[in-house]
């Protein structure tokens, strides 16, 4: 490995960051593109030399900065490699301390400069919006029906146009279920609140909102029924709904089982990896609908509210 793009990265630290956020080794590792065996070597130091830009993938899905993932002694190797390969000519290269105040300088600079430019943009937006309409629009995918007390997902992809600016989206959390996971984050996911928000810049999209719920305490034949709304523009503007599918039927089948034989086949397994955009699928048992996949098939156990694969 080319010692210039390795870094040296804290196992112990990695393996915090995504239990904090509720991620499984398997889904780092499908966003990484490395095996799940990577991602366990990585937490567990038997592999601690990372490329960097495997590195700064995992800093990204994680939303750290690089140097949380570094361990310390390694700090300077990231933080300034590239600005002591750039003292071409000069009889000796500046000490540490030198390099790492230049660097703090620079980024101090280029914070600054952020602001300023992200003011500037405000600003503009303000004007602009006075005359650019702004509409947003929202379609909520729902599997066809779930089982009692499993957990099922619910998809939201979003558009909007100007891409500049931002908005809000608003989903109601359903009665009788709690939110499991989001991507991304729901900025009240650690409250218990009845309704989940998102806050979105328009130019981040396409955007696709997936989230997890389990309901509890239902029983088959109940409906479940969601609602929510977009925020955008100016106060008093109009609060356009999440459009789509709303419904769902508490039943004896799996949610990606969508023909309701107690299997799940070929097309089925497709369609459940198809749900998800980039691979992303917080807290979504893929093991399990894989195990029912590979079996002869599953059936519910209403007396023990247990799903059984056989």
């Amino acid at each position: 490995m080319d010692n210039d793009n390795a870094i040296l990265l804290d196992g112990k630290r990695l393996r915090r960051l995504r239990e904090q956020r509720k991620l499984t080794q398997l889904y780092l590792a499908t966003v990484i593109e490395v095996s799940s065996e990577t991602i366990s070597r990585w937490e567990n130091n038997r592999s601690p030399t990372v490329k960097r830009d495997n590195a700064l993938k995992l800093a990204e899905v994680l939303e750290v900065p690089l140097e949380e993932l570094v361990k310390s002694a390694d700090v300077s190797s990231v933080e300034f490699s590239s600005l002591a390969g750039e003292q071409v000519g000069l009889e000796s290269t500046p000490p540490p301390v030198v390099l790492r105040r230049r660097f703090l300088w620079q980024r101090w600079a280029a914070t600054a400069a952020g602001l300023l430019a992200l003011l500037a943009l405000s600003l503009s937006w303000r004007l602009w919006s006075n005359s650019t309409p702004f509409t947003v629009s929202a379609l909520r995918h729902l599997p066809r029906h779930c089982l009692p007390e499993q957990p099922f997902p619910i998809i939201i992809r979003l558009s909007a146009a100007p891409k500049t600016g931002s908005f809000m989206l608003r989903e109601n959390l359903p009665d009788k279920c709690i939110l499991l996971a989001s991507y991304p984050t729901s900025v009240n996911s650690h409250q218990t609140s009845p309704q989940l928000k998102w806050v979105v810049q328009a130019e981040q999209q396409p955007l696709t909102i997936v989230y997890l719920i389990q309901p509890q305490q239902v029983h088959p034949g109940e409906q479940i029924l969601f609602s929510g709304s977009i925020v955008a523009g100016r106060r008093g503007a109009q609060e356009p709904p999440i459009e789509g599918e709303s419904v769902i039927e508490v039943s004896l089948f799996h949610w990606a089982d969508e023909n309701r034989d107690n299997r799940i086949d070929d097309y089925e397994m497709l369609s459940a990896y198809d749900l998800f955009p980039d691979g992303i699928r917080p807290g979504i048992d893929m093991e399990e609908i894989k195990a029912i996949w590979a079996g002869r098939g599953y059936r519910w156990n209403q007396d023990h509210k247990k799903l059984e694969i056989f």
